[in-house]
């Protein structure tokens, strides 16, 4: 059975279908001033050299591209083709973290009227889907501390528009947002996606990693780019701890129009004491390859064949959410041992999912830590006493891990291939299709 996917009318200057959600006026309307869709933030709408893109990208970034290998199963139409009753789904697809207060006082004002009336008749359902973010519901530990808000404007819009309860579904990274009491007590629905998986996946029969290290730096390998809060304090502590010399570390600096390298308190609550000392040693490179742009699809057979292990330090460290990216699974595709700086939970997420980690040879008890710069430190010290050890000895080790190791790794294939059909021939079921199936039937 097909699933119908609502969207906007044909924009001209966009040339194509307006992304859901967005301005018809491109806000001149609600605002009285231009501005580029909310949904998609500035990075979806311009390449990294200030080109627009093109037509194809465009429409791939406004609707979503992991629809592509579902078109039997999807179709997506503008007002005049839908038929009389037909139920669909209005599915917005967001990557801008500010859209949220952007729109606040807007809502699904902007939405075609007739899919607005169709809300309230029960044939349509509106789709927020951002799962590649975890920010709903958490709560950000820096010096601007605040609980996030977006499920709470999203049910301020609904009550807005007279839409029924359940007519409203989000979909997002973060695990436990559902277990938020203004989650669970609102009309929203919230379905978590983990959408990352398939990032990599084209990369799970690269070799799996040896440990043969070529030099001092062979005890770790953490990849951190831009400076976040708890990224900075876990690079201050490996230096407190005098390790920082035995991993392949990265962490970029913070650059302005002047230059300079500013404390990056008002961007990413940073303290003073941490950044102060370790912009210093910044930027720390790794293979001497740029900070600048994200390579989040990468994967350097060399970096983990010369380390031991590895220390993700996930995108977020907050209460309030569990997220995982793309960071966690390029240890596991590489058969990887690894420490997991994140949110309270993360590790046992990854059990709930299937996954084993490494507690047998790791104190992981830092996962249970309400405190993420307590899991910082519990990590530094993991991490001190693994220094002391011999590469004989840490060889030993990697040799007893195998098993674990070998199986995270099928168990990744497995799960790649039962949710989105990765190089599984038949007919598999695909997670995108059950969560809209889900959508428009009210689960």
């Amino acid at each position: 059975m097909s699933i119908t996917l609502s969207q906007e009318d044909f924009d001209s200057i966009y040339n194509g279908p307006r992304p859901n959600l967005s301005s018809p006026t491109w806000y001149m309307k609600e605002t009285g001033k231009f501005h580029l869709p909310y949904p998609l933030g500035e990075w979806n709408f311009f390449a990294e050299t200030g080109e627009m893109f093109d037509d194809k990208t465009l429409y791939q970034n406004a609707y979503p591209m992991q629809m592509n290998p579902h078109e039997d199963n999807i179709t997506w139409k503008y007002e005049e083709q839908l038929e009389n009753n037909e139920k669909h789904i209005y599915l917005c697809q967001i990557y801008n973290p500010d859209f949220f207060k952007l729109n606040k006082d807007i809502g699904f004002s902007v939405m075609n009227q007739r899919f607005q009336e169709d809300v309230r008749k029960g044939l349509c359902k509106i789709a927020i889907w951002y799962p590649y973010e975890g920010y709903v519901q958490m709560i950000e530990e820096d010096v601007f501390t605040a609980n996030n808000t977006d499920i709470e404007i999203v049910e301020s819009w609904r009550i807005k528009s007279n839409f029924p309860e359940g007519s409203v579904h989000f979909v997002t990274g973060n695990a436990i947002a559902s277990k938020h009491p203004k989650v669970a007590n609102s009309g929203i629905r919230v379905h978590y996606l983990e959408a990352f998986s398939t990032w990599n996946g084209k990369e799970i029969d690269r070799p799996v990693a040896t440990f043969n290290p070529i030099d001092s730096k062979n005890l770790f390998l953490t990849y951190n780019r831009a400076p976040r809060l708890a990224r900075v304090q876990f690079v201050w502590k490996l230096q407190e701890y005098g390790i920082l010399d035995r991993g392949r570390v990265s962490l970029g600096s913070v650059y302005e129009g002047d230059g300079e390298v500013p404390n990056p308190v008002s961007r990413h609550g940073v303290l003073d004491r941490d950044w102060n000392k370790v912009k210093k040693l910044l930027p720390l490179q790794i293979n001497n390859l740029t900070h600048f742009f994200n390579l989040a699809c990468n994967i350097v057979d060399e970096d983990y064949d010369t380390t031991f292990c590895s220390v993700v330090t996930e995108t977020l460290t907050n209460r309030g959410t569990v997220f995982i990216s793309e960071k966690i699974w390029k240890p596991i595709i590489k058969g990887h041992p690894f420490y997991v700086l994140g949110s309270k939970g993360t590790l046992h997420h990854l059990n709930l999912l299937g996954y084993r980690t490494f507690d047998k040879w790791f104190n992981e008890e830092y996962d249970d830590f309400e405190d993420w710069t307590a899991r910082s430190e519990a990590i530094a010290k993991e991490l001190k006493r693994l220094s002391k050890l011999s590469n004989e000895e840490l060889t030993i080790m990697r040799e007893e891990m195998q098993e674990v190791l070998d199986y995270n790794r099928d168990h990744f294939k497995y799960i790649l291939n039962r949710d989105y059909g990765v190089n599984e021939p038949g007919e598999p079921q695909h997670i995108i299709i059950k969560t809209l199936n889900n959508i428009l039937w009210g689960i």
